[in-house]
């Protein structure tokens, strides 16, 4: 008879991935993780895998997570121009939150070393192309809706988009203030007025 986990799974997923959020894969190390989940080293390799696989889950977690709350929304509402206004203040509203000031899980890989392995690089480029296909989707949606003109690039705005998201993103874990965030993203958005 196999033994009964003693955990929640779903919780350690949680709890390993929130430490990879706020430290980086560089500054976790193994007792960082045996503290946050309560498993020894033991219990973490034979159920998660080492730290590797353990970061590379959370990245999919976390791209889960973001693609539902942020992203999701994008492709799927019906207002075009609003659905992007939500997005963009939910982002910003988010830098005067704990979560907010450690950034994007995403964002801050890119620039960590672990970037240089190629299944980390895969996750996070897929996850900034999700960015840029949302944006297009609202975009679209916009331009029917005759709320952006037919002469903008709608790929060329996704892909400004995209780095406008990200910004706030990186700039909100930089504890630059909400007002200024909320700044860039209005100002952003009278691109589409010309």
């Amino acid at each position: 008879m196999s033994r009964q986990r003693l955990y929640d799974e779903n919780l350690v997923r949680q709890n390993i991935m929130a430490l990879f959020h706020q430290k980086s894969f560089s500054d976790t190390s193994l007792a960082d993780l045996e503290v946050r989940t309560g498993l020894n080293r033991r219990q973490l390799y034979n159920n998660f895998g080492d730290k590797t696989q353990m970061f590379l889950s959370a990245l999919r977690d976390f791209a889960t997570g973001a693609d539902k709350a942020f992203l999701s929304p994008l492709r799927q509402g019906d207002l075009g121009l609003s659905d992007i206004k939500t997005v963009f203040t939910v982002l910003t509203d988010m830098a005067d939150q704990d979560q907010g000031r450690f950034g994007c899980l995403m964002c801050n890989t890119a620039r960590d070393p672990i970037m240089q392995q190629a299944p980390v690089a895969e996750i996070v480029n897929q996850f900034f192309d999700q960015i840029k296909r949302s944006y297009e989707a609202a975009l679209q949606r916009a331009q029917t809706l005759d709320e952006v003109s037919m002469q903008h690039n709608i790929d060329k705005l996704a892909t400004f988009y995209m780095g406008i998201h990200v910004s706030i993103c990186v700039l909100g874990r930089a504890e630059v203030s909400s007002d200024t965030l909320r700044t860039i993203a209005s100002e952003s958005l009278k691109k589409l007025a010309n």
